[in-house]
């Protein structure tokens, strides 16, 4: 703990650190695909809508937090 300010219990250390790495590995391809959408005239509503719903399609199972 010594000097952090507001202190993490080590799970939720190590869970954001996989949700650091998660974002970085998927941040140049959806970055690519929003860019792209953005071009063609897409709104940000929709491109917003479209990921949340392909999320959706591919997780379609609660995820149990491990």
């Amino acid at each position: 703990m010594g000097d952090d300010i507001f202190p993490i219990a080590e799970r939720d250390r190590e869970r954001l650190g996989r949700y650091l790495e998660c974002r970085s590995a998927l941040m140049p391809p959806a970055r690519e695909l929003i860019e792209k959408a953005l071009m063609d005239g897409w709104t940000a509503s929709e491109i917003a809508g479209a990921l949340v719903s392909l999320a959706a399609e591919l997780f379609p199972y609660e995820d149990s937090g491990n």
